[in-house]
């Protein structure tokens, strides 16, 4: 996953959406699904992403303005 969301942000100009601005760290309003469990319950920012696997962005609620 640490490889994988550059390369996601960068792909989907999703950054200012996803990650603190750190670079690594997810916001805690984005949620991101690797096959169907949150990223932090198959082992965070070190969880691999093989191929064939289905990595979702979720932002189930917005902030407020």
């Amino acid at each position: 996953m640490r490889e994988f969301l550059p390369a996601l942000t960068q792909a989907y100009n999703v950054a200012d959406l996803l990650l603190n601005p750190d670079g690594i760290s997810t916001k805690p309003y984005s949620r991101l699904v690797v096959n169907g469990r949150f990223f932090e319950l198959v082992g965070g920012l070190d969880a691999p992403i093989r191929d064939g696997d289905v990595v979702t962005l979720m932002r189930p609620y917005a902030p407020a303005f």
